[in-house]
């Protein structure tokens, strides 16, 4: 329960960041709560979960659906941006079965969060979403070869 209470410290310092008053109630029985907000115009849940990894907290943006058009290109560039992702070993790019959204994911200890870095995080998970949103992190269209990117641009 002791990391329930770090959660909550956290989810106050975010709204105390924000201007608003912290939380009246708190759930702390549920085995997961999430805070859940938009940031930037992008939909956020920040995930505690007392089963999973109670000393870590998943922070979930949600880019939006996967493009009808070069779908295979766009899930050919996330794998690869996975696998470049891998060395830190605490972001990944999935999708959401229930409704083909685009999930970034990143999970961090809570020991080294505060409002302040969580929120820090976030506002990069959002600008990593305007770029989704802008050319799903593909380059121009005329490098592309049998609908794969010749020519990969760097998740910044």
């Amino acid at each position: 329960m002791q990391s329930r209470n770090v959660f909550f410290a956290i989810v106050d310092d975010v709204c105390k960041e924000l201007g608003y008053p912290p939380r009246a109630n708190r759930p702390e029985l549920d085995e997961v709560v999430a805070m859940e907000m938009d940031l930037d115009g992008f939909p956020f849940a920040v995930v505690h979960s007392l089963v999973t990894a109670s000393e870590r907290v998943l922070i979930e943006c949600r880019f939006g659906p996967l493009p009808g058009e070069d779908k295979e290109a766009v899930m050919y560039r996330l794998l690869q941006l996975n696998y470049a992702l891998a060395d830190a070993g605490e972001s990944i790019f999935a999708v959401e079965a229930e409704t083909g959204d685009v999930l970034f994911t990143r999970t961090c200890l809570l020991a080294n969060e505060s409002g302040r870095s969580l929120l820090g995080s976030m506002t990069q998970m959002s600008w990593q979403a305007r770029q989704w949103n802008t050319h799903r992190f593909l380059e121009q269209k005329e490098e592309m070869s049998a609908g794969v990117p010749l020519n990969f641009g760097a998740l910044a």
